[in-house]
């Protein structure tokens, strides 16, 4: 079945309007993620929904079958990426996208946001750390492991540029977690949970021997992978909620 003709209760049909798709009888969440569990962008979305204790449903978008390219998935990202959120709110429903851009929007009072002005600006600085001075860097060495889990040979020089690459940040991770538990204070915020969805694959990609040398990143990487939540979105349990 297609995406414009999937059963989900909150499949996006070419004729309905938001409004309509928001207000959907019997609906006890507060919106749908339009994902694919397995991507990283993803997974920053997933784990602050559980962070922050927003309930909401599930809904995969095949790769496979090009979902992410139909003409109904493209009303709610127009760029045909994942994730996208779909929010309830009576006649005014809220649709987002933007993996970064979700996180903040559930975050949003809960724990993942900090108490203090200062901590909320040190969250947005990390968040654009990683956002400018981290991903971009890493991603080559990312692409090649997804590469070599299909068969193809490493690309070394690949994951020398990476490790270069994102060294400088490391290197200022290392420096403020040597003072505080966490990115932007003493507890886990969205300047933490950012990192997370490629943190998890620095091993496979070559680039896991820099933390040898910054045992502070390296431990609190320990703590971040260790929560629940982290735990959730690596063991694929959510798609025991799809819809």
């Amino acid at each position: 079945a297609s995406f414009r003709r999937s059963p989900s209760i909150l499949a996006l049909e070419p004729a309905q309007t938001m409004a309509e798709l928001a207000n959907k009888p019997a609906v006890t969440t507060r919106g749908t993620l339009y994902a694919m569990h397995t991507t990283s962008c993803s997974r920053r979305a997933i784990c602050a929904l559980v962070e922050a204790g927003v309930p909401f449903d599930y809904r995969p978008i095949d790769f496979a079958k090009r979902e992410q390219k139909e003409l109904a998935f493209l009303e709610i990202q127009p760029f045909g990426k994942v994730p996208a959120w779909v929010e309830r709110g009576g006649s005014d429903p809220f649709t987002l996208f933007e993996s970064r851009a979700i996180m903040r929007h559930v975050a949003d009072g809960s724990p993942l946001l900090p108490a203090t002005a200062k901590g909320r600006a040190l969250m947005d600085q990390w968040t654009s750390i990683e956002y400018s001075n981290f991903t971009p860097p890493f991603m080559p060495a990312y692409y090649d492991q997804l590469r070599r889990s299909l068969g193809a040979a490493p690309n070394l020089e690949a994951q020398a540029q990476a490790r270069e690459g994102i060294t400088p940040t490391l290197d200022l991770m290392e420096h403020t977690l040597a003072e505080s538990a966490f990115l932007a204070g003493e507890s886990f915020s969205c300047a933490d949970l950012t990192f997370l969805p490629l943190f998890e694959y620095l091993e496979v990609s070559g680039c896991g021997q820099l933390l040898e040398s910054r045992p502070a990143v390296a431990a609190w990487w320990a703590r971040c992978s260790a929560r629940e939540s982290w735990q959730y979105c690596v063991s694929g349990r959510v798609a025991e909620r799809a819809v």
